[in-house]
């Protein structure tokens, strides 16, 4: 744990399973971090100050996003395909909010408003969908939590980005909407210059696809719009 802002002088706080682990989520006040271990199943809860107060939750999990300082959302996938939960880290209930996302878990993250953006991390060779990503309306997913009716990921959210794999989702200080994944599959991931980066999206461009002015962002658009984040080394394109 960092000592200081931007200092780069850290106190060690802990030990990470030996297994690796797949998240690591800071709450936004910074009093909760969870660890995702993909392998085990199991998400670990704790107080950064205090790594010994924590707790353990028996949930599969890829990846996942706090939208306050209980709430949870975690990619994962039952027997139906990829899925979205919310994680209640004080009851322990975990509920269903998103289905029928695709065939593999993609990203996840919250906006400042809280409507929730999710991706589609995998579809088979073939067919469209892999790195599609949707915004789903804070209004709408609360109300799929609170009334246990989740909502259709094909069917409902809008579409406001397909990105390689869609496997690392996030928002920087300003809005822009950040977006990562696998460099042999995915929307863009076939192009050199995309191989080893991820992507920052505009934020009017994102507000835009939301609300239906604009289309999609895709690695097609310009780059007004679109910037490669830490091309590799031998990429001159950006």
């Amino acid at each position: 744990l960092e000592k200081r802002k931007q200092s780069r002088d850290f106190d060690n706080i802990g030990q990470i399973p030996k297994t690796p682990p797949g998240f690591l989520q800071v709450s936004p006040d910074g009093s909760k971090a969870a660890i995702g271990d993909k392998n085990s199943g199991s998400i670990v809860v704790f107080a950064p100050t205090n790594p010994k107060d924590n707790k353990t939750f028996k949930v599969a999990d890829y990846d996942a996003a706090w939208y306050d300082n209980k709430l949870l959302a975690i990619t994962t996938a039952d027997k139906s395909g990829a899925i979205v939960t919310v994680l209640d880290t004080i009851s322990g209930n975990n509920s269903l909010v998103i289905k029928n996302v695709g065939s593999g878990s993609g990203g996840v993250a919250f906006d400042k408003d809280g409507n929730i953006y999710v991706g589609d991390g995998f579809e088979p060779k073939g067919q469209p969908g892999t790195g599609m990503v949707k915004m789903f309306a804070k209004m709408d997913w609360q109300a799929a939590l609170k009334n246990s009716q989740p909502l259709d990921f094909k069917k409902s959210g809008k579409h406001v980005a397909t990105l390689l794999s869609a496997a690392s989702l996030g928002f920087d200080r300003d809005a822009n909407f950040l977006a990562g994944g696998g460099i042999s599959f995915g929307e863009g991931a076939d192009d050199p210059k995309n191989r080893g980066c991820g992507f920052v999206a505009a934020s009017y461009a994102i507000k835009r696809a939301a609300t239906g002015v604009g289309g999609p962002v895709t690695p097609a658009s310009p780059g007004i719009v679109l910037q490669r984040l830490a091309p590799v080394a031998n990429d001159q394109s950006s």
